[in-house]
């Protein structure tokens, strides 16, 4: 082989070594933005999960079902529940469990004591023997916490505010504007596309203040005649 064609093939793999090193480091940007991107739908679903299950916890069906452990005595200390029947249900045993997509938490199961001859039991539980109950504690903590924050002053103040101009901000956008798809591809873009929707929205919102004398001031003096 002439030093001429060594050269090039020594470009060439060069070039093909680069080419997939470039590739790779596309494809480890994108799988962090789609990671990132999940774990943002993920947070997101856990908020409107816990916003559901509050407004949920106000209905008379949730109040009026005693199988829910919602529904039943909890003594921290003892770290047993006691049901309508006022039997003990008491922690047997904590292991793992792993959901579908591979996330690991620590589960505390209960047992019943003795359901035999319970008048409750057709209502409480399915289970051929006594009632089992299980919950992963680190996840109650944080349901807590998240419940505190949604009825604490801020927190009603925040969800007032949000139903007032959140929700109409969107449906003006989609609907009006006519805004449903971003063009854009990217964290970064999608969030620039993002802003200048909302300048456009507040800027139209703003001027439709002035007009309607909301603000005090104007942008141009008025002409007398």
């Amino acid at each position: 082989m002439s030093e001429r064609l060594q050269l090039l093939w020594v470009r060439g793999a060069v070039a093909k070594r680069n080419h997939c090193m470039q590739r790779k480091k596309a494809i480890k940007k994108r799988n962090k933005s789609l990671l990132n991107c999940f774990f943002g739908i993920i947070e997101l679903m856990k908020n409107k999960y816990n916003r559901l299950n509050y407004e949920r916890s106000k209905t008379r069906k949730f109040k009026s079902n005693m199988s829910l452990r919602e529904n039943m005595a909890y003594d921290r200390d003892k770290d047993e529940y006691t049901c309508q029947n006022g039997k003990k249900l008491r922690p047997t045993y904590i292991g793992k469990r792993t959901s579908k997509s591979g996330f690991e938490s620590e589960v505390t199961y209960y047992e019943c004591e003795n359901c035999m001859d319970c008048p409750y039991k057709k209502t409480c539980t399915r289970a051929e023997g006594n009632r089992k109950l299980q919950l992963s504690k680190i996840f109650l903590r944080q349901r807590t916490e998240s419940r505190e924050r949604i009825t604490s002053k801020t927190g009603v103040l925040l969800r007032m505010n949000r139903s007032i101009q959140v929700e109409g901000a969107f449906g003006v956008i989609k609907q009006d504007y006519g805004f449903r798809q971003f063009l854009l591809r990217g964290n970064k873009k999608v969030k620039t596309e993002m802003l200048l929707v909302a300048m456009a929205f507040n800027i139209n919102k703003y001027h439709r203040k002035i007009q309607n004398n909301r603000t005090g001031t104007q942008l141009f003096e008025k002409l007398s005649a």
